[in-house]
């Protein structure tokens, strides 16, 4: 059997063309995180809320190659309004917003029932120990400082979907008493 190029390793591989026979690179296949719905894989649905444009179309273009689908909303009250109508399997959220601060919205997350679980990245441009502790504090699980690196962010996602997926949702709380006192002798 005849190798190929790429198993000669012929190729550029910072490059989508081989120098030896011009086909095309092969394309990664896309890892979904999310497990199988009716035989289908499910791409996992990440909101990311951020005002600055061309952060947000940085941000999507690099989670959506990895294979995660976005949803990018300006506000925090379209942030809200998303998670209602149809949830999400991680938020990445900025700090600063023109509407409200991303640290309030988090903590408003940890007390919300549904929410509590929901696996959130900060983004913020304040890079310094007292806003990344502070973040932390409030609830973010993960906390990023601009200018990032996309591939960064990606990696970050991925690994707190990984520990979403890991971890088992908290059983609901037994209105039973763990031991009970035996006040008989």
């Amino acid at each position: 059997k005849q190798k190929s190029a790429y198993e000669r390793k012929e190729c550029d591989w910072s490059s989508d063309v081989c120098s030896s026979d011009l086909a095309p690179r092969p394309r990664r296949r896309r890892r979904y995180i999310a497990g199988p719905i009716a035989g289908l894989m499910i791409p996992p649905r990440i909101l990311l809320v951020e005002d600055d444009p061309a952060i947000a179309r940085t941000a999507a273009f690099a989670l959506e190659r990895e294979g995660m689908a976005t949803e990018h909303v300006l506000l925090l009250g379209a942030a809200r309004e998303s998670l209602a109508r149809a949830g999400a399997a991680a938020l990445v959220l900025d700090v600063g917003l023109p509407d409200g601060s991303g640290l309030d919205f988090c903590r408003e997350l940890r007390q919300h029932a549904s929410w509590r679980t929901l696996p959130v990245l900060m983004l913020s441009a304040r890079g310094e120990e007292i806003d990344r502790v502070l973040g932390l504090e409030m609830g973010a699980d993960d906390y990023l400082t601009k200018p990032f690196s996309p591939r960064e962010l990606v990696a970050r996602v991925r690994a707190l979907l990984r520990r979403a997926l890991l971890t088992p949702a908290a059983p609901p709380a037994s209105t039973t008493p763990a031991f009970e006192l035996d006040r008989s002798e």
